[in-house]
């Protein structure tokens, strides 16, 4: 038998063997059977089928791999976005407050990150507020 390249492919591609990943299409939509994982002999979609024709599909550039968001353990420091737009740090705590910041995207591990997500998290609160009034 020859060379296991998985592992090797695996890691020039920015994951690492049974970390799962969203594939994002030319649309930049989440692919169907996402989240994906390479494992030591092959590489599989959620439901654990082999998907070798989407893997050819990663290395010729249709479906880019979409990286994990950062998952803060408990203790960890955290940026958050404010409903006014305003960064904050605090440090993540398994409450519901964090957990449900954490569920719609609004946990960073640096301020730029925060800073860079202001204007889509103000726009989520929004939504969220309009739905409340209706």
């Amino acid at each position: 038998m020859g060379k296991n390249y998985i592992p090797e492919v695996a890691k020039i591609l920015g994951v690492e063997i049974g970390e799962e990943f969203n594939l994002l299409n030319e649309d930049g939509e989440v692919t169907t059977g996402s989240p994906y994982k390479f494992e030591d002999n092959g590489f599989i979609n959620c439901y654990g089928t082999s998907q070798s024709h989407v893997l050819i599909k990663i290395l010729r550039g249709d479906y880019t791999i979409q990286e994990p968001p950062w998952k803060p353990e408990q203790g960890n420091l955290c940026w958050f976005i404010k409903t006014d737009g305003t960064v904050c740090l605090d440090r993540f705590t398994v409450d519901s407050q964090h957990l449900s910041m954490l569920s719609m995207g609004n946990c960073f591990s640096e301020a730029s990150e925060a800073e860079a997500h202001i204007e889509e998290m103000v726009e989520k609160y929004k939504k969220i507020e309009m739905e409340m009034v209706k």
